[in-house]
Parts: structure tokens; C-alpha cells; sequence
């Protein structure tokens, strides 16, 4: 089984298995099943339409049906790919996940970018539909079809985190004063439970080295302020902990 290997400043080494074509393959099948049913309704309803208003109207929904197929499967990957936070159904089906080459959530362009090299990779017929992608995801050091490439991404096989000691037990973000970050309700829902995960591992690890714990903090905090567009901040374990505090208290814990 190929690794995704990622190091942090202190030296701890954080793996990830990756998906290889098989799982990767059955999935795609998962979810062009669902894209196939919807597609279909979406033709039953347009020949509904027909019925009503004849021979014209039904060439001209039938051409934007066959023309919009291949941009809305497209569309279709990118969207579920988003809201899903990296998964499809077929993914979460079979424990696999979206993510960048560092280990953190993709962005809407990355997923927008890997899905418009989706029609190459699973539906070109050269001789086989989906020869393209699953002969890159076979060869390549990091099982990255062209859409992955492209898109900076990986498909990672998800594991069970390993519990860490929970971080400033007894404390809570309503308490917290002063409170430097400007949260709301949206931006809890734009960070899932892997990024809750990441922050409680990482502000409950045992005490490092200073200056590497100290960089790993800042890393991180730049990540998320840049993600969330939360603004500069002065102490990235302030910013962390405050961050930290606040999902916990809307995730419902205490």
C-alpha cells in the first residue's frame, strides 16, 4: 500500500494510505449510478414539458440535454466533491477522501480544476472509458490521476484518528476573554470535523522542542486565518486556541 507522507517542523512523520485505482474505481461507479438516475429524472421531466409544447420544444430540450451532459457530470463532481468536504457518496462509502498534498481539506478551485480534467481521465473511450485516469492513478508515486495533478490533490484512505488528551479542559469560547477573532455561526460550517480533529491533535500533543512547536503553530494558524479569511493575528496559539474553543462549543462539547 502506497503512503502519502507528511512531515512537521519536530520531525513527527504523519501518514496517509492511499486510495490505488480499484477503490478509487468503484467509487467513480457509486456516484455515475447517481449522476445517471438524476440525469434521467431531469429527462423525464423535460419530456413532460415536451408533451405540452410539441415538436420544437422537444428538439431543442433534447439538444441541451445531449450538449449539457458531459459540463454537467462535470459540475455535478466538482459541487459534491464540496459539500461533501472532499467526499462523495461513493467515497464515503468505501472510507476514501479528497485532500491537498498536505494532508488539509481542498479548496472550490482545486476541486474545480481537478474536476474539468474529469471527461480525459473516466470518459474518453481510447479503447476503454476511464483508461486514462485509472492508468495514471496505477503509475504514478502518488495514485494522482491527471485531475489530481492538476488540482494539487490526493485520495487518501481514511482511518480512525487516535484519541489525544482533550485541550484546555473546563474552559469555554464563551468565557473566553478578551476574544480577538471575529467567528460566526457560518464559519463553523465551513470546517468539518477533520479540521476539528487536526486542532484538538495538535494543541493536546505533549510539550515539543520551542522553536519547532512554535513554527508548527504558525503554519497552522496561517493556514486557517487565510482559509477562513480571519485577518492577521498576533500569537498563533491564542488564535488556535480561540479557534479551538469556539468549534468546540458548536459542535456541542464542553
Amino acid at each position: 500500500m502506497t503512503s502519502l507522507e507528511i512531515r512537521t517542523p519536530e520531525g513527527i512523520v504523519l501518514r496517509s494510505e492511499l486510495a490505488g485505482a480499484g477503490s478509487r474505481f468503484a467509487a467513480a461507479l457509486i456516484d455515475g449510478s447517481m449522476f445517471v438516475v438524476l440525469y434521467l429524472m431531469l429527462g423525464l421531466l423535460s419530456a413532460l414539458v415536451v408533451s405540452i409544447g410539441g415538436g420544437a420544444v422537444a428538439e431543442f430540450l433534447g439538444g441541451v440535454l445531449l450538449a449539457g451532459l458531459i459540463p454537467v457530470y462535470v459540475a455535478f463532481n466538482a459541487l459534491t466533491h464540496l459539500f461533501g468536504r472532499g467526499q462523495t457518496v461513493g467515497k464515503r462509502v468505501l472510507g476514501l477522501r479528497v485532500t491537498t498534498l498536505e494532508g488539509y481539506p481542498p479548496s472550490g478551485l482545486s476541486l474545480i480544476l481537478r474536476g474539468l480534467l474529469l471527461p480525459v481521465d473516466a470518459l474518453i473511450p481510447l479503447p476503454v472509458p476511464g483508461i486514462i485516469g485509472m492508468a495514471a492513478i496505477a503509475l504514478t508515486d502518488r495514485r494522482q490521476r491527471l485531475g489530481d495533478m492538476v488540482g494539487a490533490t490526493v485520495v487518501i484512505l481514511e482511518a480512525p484518528l487516535p484519541a489525544s488528551a482533550e485541550p484546555f479542559p473546563g474552559e469555554s469560547w464563551s468565557a473566553l476573554e478578551p476574544k480577538s477573532l471575529s467567528l460566526s455561526p457560518g464559519l463553523a460550517a465551513r470546517l468539518g470535523p477533520e479540521d476539528f480533529a487536526l486542532l484538538r491533535d495538535l494543541l493536546g500533543r505533549d510539550p515539543l522542542e520551542p522553536g519547532s512547536k512554535r513554527e508548527l503553530f504558525v503554519r497552522t494558524a496561517n493556514h486557517y486565518a487565510a482559509r477562513l479569511e480571519l485577518g492577521r493575528f498576533e500569537d498563533a496559539r491564542v488564535f488556535l486556541k480561540e479557534l479551538y474553543l469556539y468549534l468546540r462549543e458548536a459542535r456541542g462539547g464542553a
